[in-house]
């Protein structure tokens, strides 16, 4: 009964110190992948600062018509702006074969609705409504209108960067946005 007892604290003793020793082992192994994740983070700023340079150098409507161009059958040249809508943060852009095409940050559904309430304006603004040009050409189910998806995940690690250059440019605020729309209207 002695030696029942005896092996028994053993094995509880035994438990007790290789818990301990797993969980000294957890704590150690934790403080080395946050030395790594640290260590990973920096290397990305510094690759990413160095980027920062080479963004003065691009061209808005190269950008977009080649983003826009990888989920298209024909490709898309951009050619000028038609307007800048900030309130949407969007840009209406015009492509060499008479399509538009809106880049925003907002989603189509978003979109649809700012074209309904620009055009159900007060009565006294009736002229003011009747020539505002919806963005997408009063697309209630998005017949005629090609969305294409740009995002950080699907594209390169300077989207973000590159996107927020680009909307500088063109006169909107996107603020790095990981994710940005771009729909053309044929």
């Amino acid at each position: 009964m002695t030696n029942e007892i005896l092996t028994f604290l053993l094995l509880g003793a035994l438990t007790l110190i290789l818990t301990l020793y797993q969980y000294r082992q957890a704590a150690s192994l934790r403080a080395i992948e946050n030395v790594v994740q640290d260590y990973y983070a920096m290397q990305f700023r510094a690759v990413r600062r160095n980027y920062a340079g080479v963004l003065d150098t691009l061209n808005s409507f190269e950008w977009i018509s080649d983003h826009v161009s990888a989920s298209m059958d024909k490709p898309l040249t951009i050619t000028d702006v038609i307007r800048v809508i900030p309130e949407m943060q969007a840009v209406d852009l015009r492509a060499s074969d008479n399509r538009r095409v809106v880049v925003s940050t907002r989603s189509w559904s978003e979109l649809y609705s700012f074209d309904r309430r620009a055009r159900h304006t007060k009565k006294s603004d009736r002229l003011a409504s009747f020539a505002a040009r919806p963005l997408l050409n009063n697309s209630r189910f998005g017949w005629g209108v090609i969305t294409v998806e740009g995002l950080t995940s699907n594209t390169d690690e300077f989207f973000d960067l590159e996107a927020d250059v680009i909307g500088k440019k063109l006169g909107v605020q996107w603020n790095q946005p990981t994710r940005l729309f771009f729909y053309v209207v044929e």
